[in-house]
């Protein structure tokens, strides 16, 4: 893995140990780093148009706990006043945000 010390700090607030695993976390202050750049490259990261049965877009989530997507719901509404849903996946306990 990449390591460069000067963005030690942000990697320690994205990021913990469990199961001896670098796993990722969304911070508590998640807005803090929310910027249209930022979204729009979480979008292109992790984002999908759903075509088939309705329209929308969603951001894969799934490797996160559901408090952290309401964390990163929450975000979203108050940053950019963006009005999302936090809907279940087949597999239990995965989650995406739609819009």
């Amino acid at each position: 893995m990449f390591y460069d010390p000067n963005f030690s700090n942000i990697l320690s607030q994205f990021t913990k140990i469990k199961d001896n695993k670098l796993i990722k976390i969304v911070p508590n202050n998640i807005e803090d780093y929310l910027t249209p750049a930022s979204l729009a490259y979480w979008i292109f990261d992790d984002g999908y148009k759903r075509e088939a049965k309705d329209v929308g877009l969603y951001l894969c989530t799934e490797s996160f706990t559901l408090d952290e997507i309401i964390t990163l719901n929450n975000a979203l509404y108050s940053k950019f006043n963006l009005y999302a849903t936090i809907q279940k996946r087949v597999k239990p306990g995965h989650y995406h945000i739609s819009f």
